[in-house]
C-alpha cells in the first residue's frame, strides 16, 4: 500500500456533485453517508427556438466553483479531509469540442426535442439496435438523434467538432484534463453495448453517422473507476481543493440516485419521485420489453443489467390540480387552520375510502410512457357525481399514481423478485401517497435518511475512487441509511387489486377513442 493510499483512510468526507437543468449542487457527507451540507449556484437556459433549450458549458463551471466554495465555508471542512468526488448529471445534454478542447456551440440540453424527425428516422431503420427502447419510439432527447440533427444542419461546427461528449465528460475534463465517458450515459442513451464491443458501426453507418464514432472519447469508464490522476493543479486551485483528489466516473442523475437509496443487487426498485417517476431495478440477465428502456448491461453495477420504466405526469398532476384551482374553495379554511391547500387535502382525502368513492384517473396528461408507449391519449377522469369534492379528486390523483406505478412494477415481476421499493423526491413526504402506494403495489417501501439520492450518489463514487471503499455495493450498503419503512396492509391490498384492474382495463377499452379524439382536436 503506497503512502497516498494509506492517508485516505484517514479522510472523514466525500464530495458529490449534481448538474442538474436549472444549476449545479455541492454536497458533503460523511463516510458513514450523513450529509454534511448542501450548496447550489443557478444556471440558466437559452430558449433559441420551439423545442429547443441550450446552456452554456462554461457557466456550469462557474456555478460549480461559487457551489463548491460555498459548500466549503458553510461546512468549515478542509478540502484535505475529502477523500475524493463523484458527478452525477443530466444525460443527453451534448456538447461540441474543437481540437483545443474549446467549445464550439452552446451544449444541447437534455430536454431539447429539436431532433424529432431525426430520431423518427432512426426508429424507422428498425435496427436490432433498438433494443434497448423496447424496439418502440426513438426519443428526440436521445444523444444520436441529436448528433444528426447538428450534422444536417450545422455542418461546419459538425466538421470542426474533434470530440462529441456529455455533459458529464466535459466536466470530468475540466476537472483531471481528461476527456473519457462514463459507461453509464452512453449506454442509457447512446445505444453502447458493453458486451458486444460497443458501438455498432454498421447501425451508425445506417443511420448517416459514420462519421460520429470517431470524435466519441476513446475510453470508458465503468462508474467509481478513478479518472486520470484525479483533480488537476488548476481545477483544484480554483475550486478550493487539492491536487490530486481522486475523481470517479459518474452518470446519469436518475441512476446515481438508485446507488444512493441502495440498489446494488436485484430483488429492489428505486423511484424517484417528482413532476414524473422513474423506476430503476437491476437484473441478472439481458431481457427488453416493449415500453421499457433497458435492459442496459453494466450501467451501473457491473455484471447486472439495468431495467428502467417511467411515468411522464405524477407528481406533475398534482401540480396541475393545484395551479389550475381546482382545489380554491378550501383557501379560506387552509388560511384559517394555519396550513396549506396541500396540507388540507390529505388531511380530507386520507378520510375517504379505498377508490375514492368511485372516481378512477388515468394520469396520462402528458401522455404514457410505459408499459403503454403512447404519446396520444390524454387524462381521463370517470365516476364523477355532485357528492365529490376536490379531495375525492385529489385522493384520485394519488391513487392513479400508484395504479401507473404497479403496471410497471409488474412487468419487472416477469423477470425479478421484486420485494421492496426505495424513494426519494418530493412525493415522499407525502404520507398518503406512501400509504396507498404500498398498499396497491403489496411492496414494502423504504424512505432513505438522505433524499437527495442523485447527489448522495455521485457522493458514493467519490469514496469509491478515493479509496475509503472497495466496490460500489459495499459503499452503498455501508453508506445509504433508511429513516422510515412502510408495510403494505394486506386487505387494503387485496381490495387495490379491483382498480388496478379497471385502471388497466381502461387503457384498453378507451386507447382508440381517445386517439381519435385527440387526433380531431389537432386539426
Amino acid at each position: 500500500m503506497t503512502m497516498e493510499k494509506d492517508k485516505r483512510h484517514y479522510k472523514k468526507y466525500t464530495m458529490g456533485i449534481d448538474i442538474g437543468t436549472g444549476g449545479v449542487r455541492v454536497g458533503l457527507f460523511t463516510l458513514a453517508g450523513e450529509a454534511v451540507v448542501f450548496s447550489t449556484a443557478d444556471v440558466r437556459s437559452a430558449i433559441p427556438g420551439p423545442g429547443m433549450t441550450e446552456q452554456e458549458p462554461l457557466d456550469w463551471w462557474k456555478a460549480l466553483v461559487e457551489s463548491t466554495h460555498k459548500a466549503l465555508e458553510k461546512s468549515g471542512i478542509a478540502a484535505e479531509e475529502i477523500c475524493g468526488v463523484g458527478i452525477s448529471s443530466t444525460v443527453s445534454t451534448l456538447l461540441l469540442l474543437g481540437k483545443d478542447m474549446e467549445v464550439l456551440r452552446p451544449a444541447l440540453m437534455w430536454c431539447d426535442v429539436r431532433a424529432t424527425k431525426q430520431a423518427e428516422r432512426i426508429a424507422a431503420t428498425g435496427d436490432p439496435v433498438l433494443k434497448y427502447n423496447g424496439h418502440g419510439n426513438v426519443s428526440a432527447e436521445w444523444g444520436l438523434p441529436k448528433m444528426l440533427w447538428l450534422k444536417e444542419n450545422e455542418p461546419d461546427n459538425w466538421e470542426k467538432a474533434a470530440w462529441i461528449c456529455e455533459c458529464l465528460d466535459y466536466m470530468n475534463y475540466r476537472l483531471t484534463g481528461c476527456l473519457v465517458s462514463s459507461i453509464n450515459p452512453i449506454t442509457m442513451r447512446w445505444h453502447y453495448d458493453s458486451h458486444k464491443g460497443g458501438w455498432e458501426a454498421g447501425f451508425l453507418k445506417k443511420i448517416g453517422l459514420e462519421d460520429a464514432g470517431d470524435k466519441f472519447p476513446k475510453e470508458v469508464l465503468e462508474l467509481g473507476r478513478p479518472i486520470g490522476k484525479g483533480l488537476t493543479r488548476d481545477a483544484a486551485r480554483e475550486l478550493g481543493l487539492y491536487e490530486g483528489m481522486p475523481v470517479g466516473a459518474g452518470g446519469c442523475d436518475a441512476l446515481l440516485a438508485s446507488i444512493g437509496l441502495g440498489i446494488t443487487r436485484p430483488g429492489k426498485v428505486a423511484q424517484t419521485t417528482g413532476t414524473s417517476n422513474l423506476q430503476f431495478t437491476l437484473l441478472e440477465k439481458e431481457v427488453h420489453d416493449p415500453g421499457l428502456y433497458g435492459a442496459f448491461p453494466d450501467i451501473t453495477i457491473p455484471g447486472y443489467y439495468g431495467l428502467e420504466g417511467g411515468q411522464t405526469s405524477s407528481g406533475g398532476v398534482i401540480k396541475w390540480f393545484l395551479e389550475k384551482g381546482f382545489a380554491d374553495s378550501y383557501k379560506k379554511q387552509a388560511e384559517a387552520e394555519g396550513c396549506s391547500v396541500l396540507d388540507l387535502l390529505n388531511r380530507e382525502a386520507e378520510k375517504l375510502p379505498i377508490g375514492s368513492e368511485g372516481l378512477l384517473m388515468l394520469e396520462y396528461l402528458q401522455g404514457n410512457r410505459t408499459p403503454w408507449v403512447d404519446s396520444d391519449v390524454r387524462g381521463l377522469l370517470y365516476g364523477l357525481s355532485l357528492g365529490h369534492t376536490p379531495a375525492h379528486i385529489y385522493r384520485a390523483i394519488l391513487e392513479a399514481t400508484c395504479y401507473g406505478t404497479a403496471l410497471i412494477l409488474n412487468v419487472y415481476k416477469k423477470y425479478v423478485d421484486l420485494q421492496e421499493i426505495c424513494l426519494s423526491g418530493g412525493m415522499t413526504r407525502s404520507d398518503l401517497y406512501l400509504r396507498i402506494l404500498a398498499d396497491v403495489t403489496g411492496l414494502t417501501l423504504h424512505i432513505p435518511r438522505e433524499t437527495e439520492a442523485s447527489c448522495f450518489g455521485a457522493a458514493i463514487l467519490g469514496a469509491v475512487a478515493g479509496g475509503a471503499y472497495e466496490d460500489i455495493h459495499t459503499a452503498s450498503q455501508s453508506m445509504v441509511q433508511y429513516q422510515s419503512t412502510i408495510s403494505p396492509d394486506a386487505e387494503n391490498h387485496r381490495r387495490y387489486q379491483f382498480y388496478l384492474k379497471k385502471y388497466e382495463e381502461a387503457y384498453m377499452l378507451m386507447k382508440d377513442w381517445m386517439h381519435e379524439v385527440s387526433s380531431y382536436s389537432l386539426k
